[in-house]
């Protein structure tokens, strides 16, 4: 079942690490929080930064080097004692952490759409505003994978969400001979915003949107509704490959297939309301 509650924030707010380190990234937009069920997420240039169950855990490779780890994720208190770190702790070595991470998601997919914290919910005054990423959806396929959409995004006038899709231009996925694979993709997304929206999703982003209040001291209301389409959003491209595959094949191919994505080639330079109003054309 999909589900978004946490219920640790009261211990959250009396973290050092969250109030001195990561409150002041969200606040420039640097950090992403989101919650999931149980535990609260903490990403920086596209990589889960640190993880919060009621202690902090960050991944292995973003804390040490050495190897021979039985673990991928660890507490403070466990790794510290182990002998292995290289870290004093996971606040004074802070910025060593946030390093480490940004080496790992340089050039991936991810790491473009981190340009979209700016606009996160806990800090933007924008009436678009992100309010979550990487949402996973249990497959109603055979197969036991998750499906993972990359950023849900909510117009606070209108209180609806809207699920976005992102894609590299490199990204295989949306050219091909015949029908790009980003095209089943999203109609298998589609399907599970059509079956999940009353029963999971909307009464899940409602409790999230309650605690994420709580937490930041904001004041946004509760979503009625969900735009059904996915949208799917097309960056990291220049000007050569906008004009001469981009326009010309890729676009065209997307539209015959009924997807019209909005394109903009340095994820830097990306607007939340355009990328808003695009995205809800389909």
């Amino acid at each position: 079942m999909f589900q978004r509650k946490f219920e640790s924030d009261e211990n959250l707010k009396k973290e050092l690490l969250f109030n001195d380190c990561l409150l002041p990234d969200i606040n420039r937009g640097n950090v992403f929080p989101a919650i999931r069920n149980g535990y609260m997420c903490f990403y920086y240039e596209g990589q889960l930064l640190f993880r919060y169950d009621g202690e902090f855990k960050t991944h292995i490779k973003f804390a040490t080097t050495p190897g021979d780890a039985t673990e991928n994720y660890v507490s403070e208190k466990s790794f510290l004692g182990n002998g292995q770190a290289l870290l004093k702790s996971f606040k004074e070595d802070y910025n060593k952490i946030k390093t480490n991470c940004k080496l790992y998601s340089k050039g991936s997919e991810a790491a473009g759409l981190s340009s979209l914290y700016k606009y996160s919910f806990a800090r933007s005054k924008e009436n678009i505003v992100v309010l979550d990423i990487e949402i996973s959806f249990e497959s109603q396929g055979e197969s036991k994978n998750q499906d993972r959409v990359d950023v849900l995004l909510y117009n606070k006038k209108t209180k609806k969400l809207k699920f976005v899709e992102a894609k590299l231009y490199s990204n295989k996925e949306i050219r091909s001979k015949t029908t790009p694979r980003v095209v089943s993709q999203i109609k298998k997304y589609n399907r599970q915003i059509d079956s999940k929206q009353h029963a999971d999703i909307l009464p899940g982003y409602k409790k999230y949107i309650c605690c994420m209040n709580d937490l930041f001291g904001i004041k946004i209301a509760c979503p009625t509704g969900v735009l059904q389409r996915t949208g799917l959003y097309i960056f990291g491209f220049d000007a050569y490959q906008k004009k001469w595959d981009l326009d010309k094949k890729i676009v065209p191919q997307l539209k015959d297939n009924g997807i019209t994505p909005y394109a903009i080639g340095n994820p830097r330079n990306v607007d939340i309301t355009t990328l808003w109003n695009e995205v809800t054309k389909t």
